[in-house]
């Protein structure tokens, strides 16, 4: 008999959690759907992007690391992040290039983008007041601002960030391309803690934006 209600018991639970794991899959499934109809929608209306780039959306979305993902939840609750694949061209041939889009959690609404590419493409206006007037609650806190926007640009092409400082009243991130440092991600932080306007530099002089 206590074999029978173990049976029971194993077979029930093993289908709650079957069923389980398949809402949680229909769930990522219909996210995924809703956010590939969101990048369509904004590629569709901004002016930003309507310039001379050709482009067009591969209906594919880059996962982000999950550790860097998990740091921009925390410190960046307001907001969603999504990597759109993206085809595009100045002149034939078209390459491949990563969108990063930043969302309102609330509106659902696309409030910024910068690309993977940062050296060929720039971003919207928003990206570089992204932080502006905002504080960071300690010097710590800014660095790992600064660093976990730097980590989400640069791991979209499997780039990487090197070091990263906090003086003069500003917080600089190193960002490295093919193992080479190719440019700084800096801010101005005042005595508060309250951040300026994003700034790209390029490692050998002069700004990307």
């Amino acid at each position: 008999m206590n074999r029978i209600c173990l049976i029971i018991s194993l077979f029930v639970l093993s289908t709650i959690v079957g069923a389980r794991l398949v809402l949680a899959a229909h769930f990522v499934h219909n996210q995924e759907d809703s956010d590939i109809r969101l990048v369509k929608r904004f590629l569709k209306s901004t002016k930003e992007l309507k310039y001379h780039f050709q482009y067009h959306f591969t209906g594919t979305l880059s996962p982000i690391p999950k550790d860097i993902e998990s740091g921009l939840k925390q410190t960046f609750s307001s907001c969603r992040f999504l990597v759109a694949k993206v085809r595009g061209s100045f002149d034939l041939p078209y390459d491949d290039y990563h969108l990063i889009l930043i969302i309102d959690s609330k509106s659902n609404k696309v409030i910024s983008f910068v690309w993977g590419e940062f050296w060929v493409l720039p971003p919207s206006q928003s990206f570089k007041h992204i932080l502006k007037g905002h504080n960071a609650k300690s010097k710590e806190n800014a660095i790992n601002q600064v660093k976990l926007l730097a980590a989400l640009i640069t791991s979209s092409t499997n780039g990487k960030i090197g070091e990263a400082t906090m003086q003069e009243g500003k917080v600089r991130v190193e960002l490295i391309e093919n193992n080479h440092s190719f440019a700084t991600l800096e801010v101005k932080v005042d005595k508060h803690f309250r951040f300026g306007t994003l700034i790209n530099k390029r490692a050998e002089g002069g700004t990307w934006w």
